[in-house]
């Protein structure tokens, strides 16, 4: 990153870079000069509405869908992370409270009977 000073000189050595850099982007996604004409490119940001729509995010699988017993649809980002021979992982929704109980309870030997007692009992 050069000083603001230094750009101007930067921008004159380079004009053929710089024309191909902040003319590469078009429609919204178009640089634009800075405030008062400052030689800094600048681009505006998207919403969150735009970005679960956005062309690039939904090509590299970077928006998740979840569906969700109590809350519908649930939406987040996926890795940005891609490797050439693996697939990247998909998150998966947290677990609801109590969801895994019996498999939990049954690891350390309790079985139906004794966990349906401390459940009529108030304590799981």
């Amino acid at each position: 990153m050069c000083e603001l000073g230094k750009r101007a000189a930067v921008t004159t050595q380079y004009p053929e870079e710089r024309k191909v850099y902040s003319e590469g982007y078009r429609g919204s996604h178009r640089l634009t000069l800075g405030p008062d004409g400052a030689d800094l490119p600048c681009a505006r940001v998207a919403r969150p509405d735009e970005l679960l729509r956005d062309p690039q995010l939904l090509a590299r699988g970077m928006i998740e869908r979840h569906a969700h017993a109590g809350l519908g649809e649930i939406v987040f980002h996926g890795s940005p992370l891609r490797f050439s021979e693996a697939q990247p992982r998909k998150l998966p929704l947290a677990p609801e409270l109590g969801e895994h109980n019996r498999e939990i309870y049954a690891e350390i030997g309790l079985g139906e009977a004794e966990l349906a007692r401390l459940a009529d009992a108030g304590v799981v």
